[in-house]
């Protein structure tokens, strides 16, 4: 398997401690990640690189949670790959079914529980893509 062919899942999320755990997380599971800074970075971003998965912390966007959804499914390119939406508000999870209608995959609440995190992950990039070490 080839490089082009492992999995990327882009990240977007200001707090650097959630960011060392995620891509911790992420690494030990042989997942590549791509880091974006805000949400104009994530269209710079993915304009040449294949993404399986975008995990978005809406308090990094730049937009708010419902816009920047929307706007990636406007995007041609980013309309089909999963999001899944990461807070630690109370209120923004409450607005899930929100994000679910503006084109959200999932809504997951910070802290985040590694267990679910990975299960989350895999419903989006399946195991057998991701290369195992000779």
């Amino acid at each position: 398997m080839s490089t082009s062919d492992v999995p990327s899942i882009l990240l977007l999320e200001n707090s650097p401690t959630l960011r060392k755990w995620i891509l911790t997380m992420l690494a030990l599971r042989g997942i590549r990640v791509l880091l974006a800074d805000n949400d104009a970075d994530v269209f710079r971003k993915t304009e040449n690189t294949k993404i399986s998965l975008m995990l978005i912390n809406l308090n990094s966007t730049g937009l708010d949670g419902l816009s920047f959804t929307r706007k990636c499914r406007q995007c041609e390119r980013l309309r089909n790959i999963p999001i899944v939406l990461l807070t630690s508000s109370t209120e923004s999870c409450a607005q899930r079914h929100e994000f679910i209608k503006a084109g959200a995959d999932q809504c997951m609440m910070i802290p985040l529980n590694e267990s679910t995190f990975v299960k989350t992950v895999f419903q989006y990039i399946k195991p057998s893509t991701i290369p195992t070490a000779h």
